[in-house]
C-alpha cells in the first residue's frame, strides 16, 4: 500500500516540488513539498508549478509505485497557497489522471475528506 502525504518544504530554489520516499510499518509514503518560501517568506506556489507538480507526481508514481495502489489526497487547497478550492483540485486530479492513463501502472485512489463527500462527486467531471 502506497499513501502520498503533502506537506510545505522550506526550500530557497528554483525547485516547485521535491520528491522524498520513506517507509513505515511495510507501507512505502511518497512526500510531495509543493510550495517555496518568497523574499517575505510567505508560502507560495503559483497555478502553473501547481500544474507541472501534479503532472510530475503522477510520473514519479509511475515509475517508483511498483503496481501498488496510490492513495492521493487533493492537493494544493491549503498552506500552499495555490489557490483552488476543494472540487477544484479534485476535478484537476481526475483530469490529469485521465489524461495520463497510459502512466498508470497501479491502482490509484483520490481521498476526499469526509467533509467534502456531499460536495464532490466524480459524476461532476
Amino acid at each position: 500500500m502506497l499513501l502520498l502525504f503533502v506537506f510545505n518544504f522550506i526550500a530557497f530554489t528554483f525547485f516547485i516540488f521535491y520528491f522524498d520516499i520513506f517507509c513505515f510499518q511495510k507501507n512505502q509514503f511518497f512526500l510531495l513539498g509543493l510550495s517555496h518560501f518568497n523574499g517575505n517568506l510567505k508560502a507560495i506556489t503559483s497555478k502553473e508549478d501547481y500544474t507541472v507538480a501534479i503532472q510530475k507526481l503522477i510520473e514519479y508514481c509511475d515509475s517508483h509505485a511498483q503496481g501498488g495502489m496510490v492513495f492521493l489526497p487533493l492537493i494544493g487547497t491549503g498552506l500552499s497557497r495555490v489557490g483552488v478550492s476543494k472540487k477544484e483540485a479534485f476535478s484537476y486530479l481526475y483530469h490529469t489522471i485521465v489524461l495520463n492513463k497510459e502512466l498508470l501502472s497501479f491502482d490509484i485512489t483520490i481521498v476526499v475528506p469526509d467533509s467534502e463527500r456531499g460536495n464532490i462527486s466524480i459524476t461532476d467531471n
